[in-house]
């Protein structure tokens, strides 16, 4: 995919769509700094779509850059809302609560969890909601391993779990 975002953006330098694609594809093969070079572009033809916000969160966050992955984090759940009509975006979200501890910037971590919806408004029943519950202390370590019922949702919480725990004072 990658060589033919690199070939569509040759062609149509200014779509801001194809560079959007073009870092996603970076990201996903985790060549990062290419992921960030391509998203930027992206954002400066065109701010207002939330996708390179995205994959800026979770490429920053994978380099390291805490802050700049809260802060990117905060400005894709500000302009989300316009282009998707889904749940909420708890992911990203994740990435950059993690991001802004891992920069020592509790109180921004603390906010940008807030901005997720409250506990009763995202339904118990489903895995993403758990994880929030997690991160806002509302329910243990030991309840959401209970709750992975699958080899997936055991993965994705031992993780978490163990990040939290390396980020904790």
């Amino acid at each position: 995919a990658v060589a033919a975002y690199r070939r569509a953006v040759e062609l149509k330098p200014k779509n801001f769509s194809v560079l959007e694609n073009l870092g996603n594809a970076y990201y996903v093969l985790g060549q990062y700094q290419e992921a960030i070079q391509a998203s930027s572009q992206s954002i400066r033809l065109d701010p207002k779509p939330p996708g390179p916000y995205f994959t800026l969160t979770w490429a920053n966050l994978a380099i390291g850059q805490g802050e700049t992955a809260g802060n990117l984090a905060n400005a894709f759940i500000y302009r989300w809302r316009p282009f998707y009509s889904e749940d909420p975006p708890y992911y990203v979200t994740f990435a950059g609560y993690l991001g802004y501890r891992d920069a020592g910037r509790t109180e921004e971590a603390k906010k940008l969890l807030a901005v997720a919806p409250n506990s009763n408004e995202c339904a118990d029943q489903k895995w993403v909601c758990r994880l929030l519950k997690y991160f806002r202390h509302e329910i243990t370590s030991a309840q959401l391993l209970k709750e992975a019922n699958d080899v997936g949702r055991k993965t994705e919480a031992q993780t978490y779990i163990g990040v939290d725990l390396a980020l904790s004072d």
